[in-house]
């Protein structure tokens, strides 16, 4: 029961995980917590379903079509809440509350053209399930695994390996440096909403598989669980967003374990106070000099 539950653990806290490097990558650049990256995702989940129902139920139809949408509905949300504040030079706090305003306008948006009802999303494939050691563990399960690894090393890479990566670093180290040595920040920030988008996009069509279901609210409490998992790791840190995941996941599913399925979201929002009480940089993260 104990390696099953940690078994699970792991699976949600992949999703999570992925939904903390979006908002690890944004406030690395711009010290900024998107609240409209749930809603994103939630977005996201949804083209996914219309994309398998619409166009072809093929696994990379449905995350091509989410992810294309999705970065485009980022860079929208970047140009329309952030950029117009960020060249105004306007107190953070405003761009932390047209975020939010934007989060609540997609989710609108999708209960006015989708409905306000629960849709069933099934994956294009018979979803097998395998007993090792007794753990049960279902294909679907294995590939949610799999892909967030792959999806974390590549992000890792792309960061530190290529040009690109590297100008999103020094933007965050020295945005005004970055913006003499010839650089164009505004679109370096919105490659970075967008890159954070797509996968927030690909956890939502995950999330969808694995509950085999989208509703608009679902948003509003997977950001929020990414939001912890980003903290829980270290904010703005990559590294930190992964292990925050992971570690939300596991004590999520162990808590549920102990006390009950009903204090899930509970078990995760009291993580939340607590990291922010007692070790507000996170695990991974240096406690700054006043």
């Amino acid at each position: 029961m104990f390696l099953q539950q940690i078994t699970n653990g792991v699976v949600l806290g992949s999703i999570y995980a992925l939904m903390a490097i979006g908002y690890a990558m944004v406030f690395s650049l711009l010290e900024l917590i998107n609240f409209s990256h749930g809603q994103v995702f939630m977005f996201g989940a949804y083209i996914g379903l219309y994309a398998s129902k619409l166009i072809a139920d093929n696994i990379l139809v449905v995350f091509g079509v989410a992810m294309l949408i999705a970065s485009i509905l980022g860079i929208g949300v970047q140009q329309i809440a952030v950029g117009p504040l960020r060249k105004k030079a306007a107190p953070k706090v405003s761009s932390l509350i047209t975020t939010l305003a934007m989060g609540i306008i997609i989710e609108n948006a999708v209960l006015i053209i989708f409905g306000s009802k629960f849709q069933g999303f099934k994956p294009p494939f018979t979803v097998h399930y395998l007993d090792i050691a007794g753990i049960r563990i279902s294909s679907l399960e294995i590939i949610i695994i799999a892909l967030s690894i792959f999806l974390m090393i590549a992000i890792s890479l792309f960061m530190y390996k290529t040009k690109y990566g590297m100008t999103i670093r020094a933007c965050s180290q020295d945005s005004e440096i970055t913006s003499l040595m010839g650089v164009n920040v505004g679109s370096v920030i919105s490659a970075t909403f967008a890159v954070g988008s797509l996968l927030a996009a690909i956890a939502g069509v995950l999330i969808g598989y694995y509950y085999n279901f989208v509703e608009p609210s679902m948003g509003a409490i997977v950001g929020l669980k990414g939001f912890t998992a980003s903290v829980l790791g270290g904010r703005g840190m990559i590294s930190g967003g992964v292990v925050g995941g992971l570690v939300l996941g596991i004590v999520e599913s162990l808590g549920t374990m102990i006390f009950s399925a009903q204090y899930r979201d509970s078990i995760s929002f009291t993580i939340l106070i607590l990291i922010l009480l007692f070790k507000p940089e996170g695990l991974l993260g240096k406690r700054r000099a006043k």
